[in-house]
């Protein structure tokens, strides 16, 4: 196809830090999804609901780029609830993905690993819609980030009919024999409905937290700079206790 008649800007992206993060203008939650439709109208029929979802409560859609499966059908919902879509795709699957012409903005990046770090930077959410072995692949790094204290956004699976119950009852499996410490932390949701209230209050209970967190820091900087103390090594020690717990 011709470029006549594309809407979308394109921004090609060799780095990861050229990325303009969404949060700059706007929340936007980055949907993870299978590149196929599935054998089951009920995958469909959940990112469309996630898609006018989005759209409806003024959160901007982040998604792997394409047109076609799963991606294809959050991605032209979100656009006609009057959403705002940015997809992110490697260059290598253009030809394969066939990206939409109508999306707000289209960033084509040189490798996959780029396309990652570019929806992780323009993202405050994850969503997991049904989806094959990239899409786990995906949600699971974000996991990994949040487990390692990368990042603390939400991730959210959406349960579709049960779809996950195999793969989150393998993660409980790994924390029942202590290969995980403590959860996984994910929300688990069977709903698209429930999609955007999981997230609202993970975000809610991150801004409790962050507030009820900062005065103890500046309590205890001060007090080791009175005593000459290394203030650094007071905190390397006591936020990730907070982080588990949050301040007495």
């Amino acid at each position: 196809m011709s470029d006549k008649g594309r809407h979308h800007p394109q921004t090609i992206l060799s780095a990861p830090q050229l990325a303009e993060p969404a949060w700059m203008t706007r929340r936007s939650v980055c949907v993870f999804c299978g590149s196929s439709q599935g054998n089951d109208p009920k995958f469909s029929a959940g990112a469309v609901e996630l898609g006018i979802e989005l759209a409806r409560e003024n959160l901007g859609l982040v998604y792997g780029g394409g047109s076609l499966g799963l991606m294809g059908v959050v991605a032209r919902a979100a656009i006609a609830a009057g959403g705002h879509v940015v997809g992110i795709i490697p260059s290598s699957l253009c030809a394969r993905e066939r990206p939409p012409d109508n999306l707000h903005e289209l960033v084509i990046t040189t490798s996959m690993h780029t396309r990652k770090q570019a929806m992780f930077d323009r993202s405050s959410a994850f969503v997991a819609l049904p989806g094959g072995v990239g899409t786990l692949d995906e949600t699971v790094e974000q996991m990994t980030w949040m487990k390692i204290g990368h990042h603390q956004k939400p991730i959210v699976f959406l349960n579709v009919d049960g779809y996950w119950d195999p793969v989150l009852a393998m993660f409980d499996r790994m924390v029942a024999c202590n290969f995980v410490a403590g959860e996984v932390g994910v929300e688990v949701v069977r709903y698209a409905s429930e999609v955007i209230p999981a997230i609202k209050a993970y975000w809610d209970r991150e801004t409790r937290e962050s507030v009820g967190i900062a005065p103890a820091l500046t309590a205890m900087i001060e007090g080791a700079i009175e005593r000459g103390d290394d203030p650094q090594a007071e905190l390397a020690f006591a936020i990730p206790a907070w982080t588990a717990a949050g301040p007495e």
